[in-house]
């Protein structure tokens, strides 16, 4: 149950030559905007020696990311991870952001999943990695709405991101992942981790998997035998895998019944 004035203590404690506090996780607290320009001090301290911080679900806004931007310019930064994910930054708070990932930011972990990023932001984004593309190592713009033309701009050979989340909510309409990992894979980037949320084809009104036929009890009639994955391009969301999971006739042996007779088929 921290607000915006607890900062003011924290902020103390690390302009303090004794702190050694390396990680800090304020997340799912009233902290604000204001809270965040008191810390923001404390982070600029010749003393500070923190290098994780969270502050996930905190009511932060644009005002959060130009103090941040402040930060990330200061030549007695140590941050190596940031997470602002949750939070209502949207495309100018990433902007301002961006600016502080330009200069002789040592930041290698940047989250900021569901912080209402577009196209526009992804754009912000891509401008500061290749600025300074040698630092950061791992990105997270998953459950925002870059659409495909943002995801296009991250995709250049000269950033050195080992992880980039693109998970999201909206579908992408036309960008094919396989096209975009080969773009990478040229250049010698060294992307270990690619999360991608396939757009959706089938609808709940459509069936998520088609059978495959075989004939049985000798008669030639085609009838469905076990089930096998749908679409052309094997393309199946998240949900789609989730409610499949959950259906123990695809896990377990099942017997049908055939030919009009009532016997039951085997199964493989």
């Amino acid at each position: 149950n921290l607000t915006g004035q607890s900062c003011k203590s924290l902020s103390s404690a690390l302009q303090s030559s004794n702190c050694v506090l390396r990680e800090l996780d304020l997340s799912n607290n009233d902290l604000q905007d204001s809270g965040v320009k008191l810390l923001s001090d404390g982070l600029k301290s010749s003393n500070c020696q923190l290098q994780i911080l969270s502050l996930t679900h905190c009511r932060l806004t644009v005002q959060s990311c130009e103090s941040f931007s402040s930060v990330l310019q200061s030549s007695n930064c140590v941050l190596r991870e940031l997470d602002l994910s949750n939070n209502d930054l949207q495309d100018s708070g990433v902007k301002l952001l961006s600016d502080g990932l330009k200069s002789n930011c040592k930041l290698e972990i940047l989250r900021l999943s569901g912080c209402m990023v577009t196209e526009e932001g992804c754009g912000y984004v891509s401008s500061a990695l290749s600025s300074n593309p040698s630092h950061l190592r791992e990105l997270d713009l998953s459950y925002n709405h870059p659409g495909d033309s943002g995801v296009k701009l991250l995709n250049h050979t000269n950033y050195r991101l080992n992880k980039l989340n693109l998970k999201t909510g909206r579908f992408l309409a036309t960008l094919d992942e396989g096209e975009f990992r080969q773009s990478w894979a040229p250049a010698g980037t060294e992307v270990t981790s690619l999360l991608w949320q396939w757009r959706e084809k089938a609808r709940e009104t459509e069936p998520l998997w088609e059978p495959r036929r075989h004939h049985c009890c000798g008669s030639g009639e085609k009838k469905p035998e076990k089930l096998s994955p749908c679409g052309s391009r094997g393309d199946i969301t998240a949900v789609a895998v989730e409610k499949l999971a959950r259906r123990t006739d695809l896990r377990e042996p099942r017997r049908h019944y055939c030919c009009g007779s009532g016997e039951k088929g085997q199964k493989n």
